[in-house]
């Protein structure tokens, strides 16, 4: 049996480390739920996070959309995750993210965990 896979989105990008940090373990946690649920989950944050540092510079938005989005293309599902901050609403990432979902006719979801 094929399950469904999802894109999952998450605000990322903060002037301080540690909110990065604290997305990067909530896009983990919201990861292992979709997973719980019978989901084939790509968390580009968990996906990306750790490998950033061995890049060995600095790579900006157009970098990890260009890394990210092609993955898109292979899920049933963008999963956008609702902070009660509601980041997601400001991120120019999971903006880009519902835009090319919308281009590839992939539903949307937007989702309090």
């Amino acid at each position: 049996m094929v399950k469904p896979m999802v894109y999952l989105a998450i605000a990322f990008t903060h002037d301080k480390d540690a909110v990065m940090k604290m997305r990067y373990e909530l896009a983990n946690w919201a990861s292992s739920i979709l997973m719980d649920e019978g989901y084939v989950v790509f968390s580009p944050i968990s996906h990306s996070y750790g490998i950033a540092k061995y890049l060995g510079r600095m790579v900006d938005h157009d970098y990890w959309m260009d890394q990210c989005l092609p993955m898109m293309e292979a899920c049933d599902l963008l999963i956008v995750f609702d902070d009660p901050a509601g980041a997601w609403n400001h991120s120019k990432g999971v903006q880009a993210e519902i835009h090319y979902a919308k281009e590839l006719g992939i539903p949307v979801e937007i989702r309090r965990f």
